[in-house]
């Protein structure tokens, strides 16, 4: 039986510490390098984070001013706009008042020159003439020859002298053939082709004093005219072409005189 040496076995008890404290400063260092790694990613990952904190900062507080600066440029924006709209109209030179303008078809022309006649009336003007036309009377049946005459007052249908029936001269005595434009009570238009097949062009007035005119036309057009004539004189748009207007501005004129 072998003898165990105390001595010996002390000595490898110490060998066997040493070589395990030996070992555990290398796992210690493994440690702390790992540890070290760890701080130096978390550091980078701090920095990084850092770094797009401003960027983000800055990028919204760009927004934030150009936001700031829509808000301010929108009422100059709404101000110009309704200072535009509130903006007056360019002025616009007046220009003196005249006669409605009529068209005038085949049959007639516009007067430019002074026409007159016997009983005109101060103020009053002829506008329109229309020279070959037709009155047709009931009775005795019969188409008289004649011209009408628009002024701003009335509607006058005229013969040649001489050429007026003597058993229609009273018509004419009498005014039958001078219609104020105030006494129109209805216009109509008559269109119809004669036997032959000629196209046969009317034009009815009647009055409120119970008058019936019947005009016979040459052309389509002079019904045209018949029509704008009477709309304009009758009912102008602008008041101070009415006859009584202008009638009353040459009567007190000449009582000044």
């Amino acid at each position: 039986m072998s003898s165990v040496d105390p001595l010996n076995l002390l000595l490898g008890q110490k060998k066997n510490n040493q070589v395990q404290k030996a070992e555990t400063p290398s796992a210690g260092v493994s440690t702390g390098l790992v540890a070290a790694a760890i701080d130096d990613v978390s550091t980078a990952l701090g920095r990084s984070s850092a770094a797009k904190v401003p960027q983000s900062a800055a990028t919204d507080h760009r927004l934030g001013d150009q936001q700031q600066q829509q808000a301010q440029q929108r009422p100059q924006q709404l101000g110009t706009a309704v200072v535009a709209s509130l903006a007056p109209a360019p002025a616009v030179a007046s220009q003196p008042l005249s006669a409605p303008v009529v068209k005038v078809g085949a049959g007639g022309q516009a007067v430019t020159a002074a026409t007159s006649f016997d009983d005109i009336l101060p103020g009053e003007r002829v506008h329109v003439t229309l020279k070959n036309c037709f009155l047709m009377v009931p009775n005795p049946l019969c188409e008289v020859r004649g011209r009408l005459l628009f002024t701003n007052f009335r509607l006058r249908f005229q013969t040649p002298k001489g050429t007026l029936r003597e058993d229609l001269v009273w018509m004419q005595e009498a005014k039958c053939f001078d219609i104020p434009m105030g006494l129109v009570e209805e216009a109509k238009e008559e269109r119809s082709t004669t036997i032959t097949g000629s196209a046969e062009f009317k034009f009815v007035l009647k009055t409120k004093d119970f008058r019936t005119l019947t005009l016979l036309l040459v052309a389509e057009e002079d019904l045209q005219t018949l029509r704008e004539a009477l709309t304009a004189f009758s009912t102008p748009g602008n008041p101070t072409l009415l006859f009584a207007v202008r009638h009353a501005e040459e009567v007190w004129a000449s009582s000044r005189l």
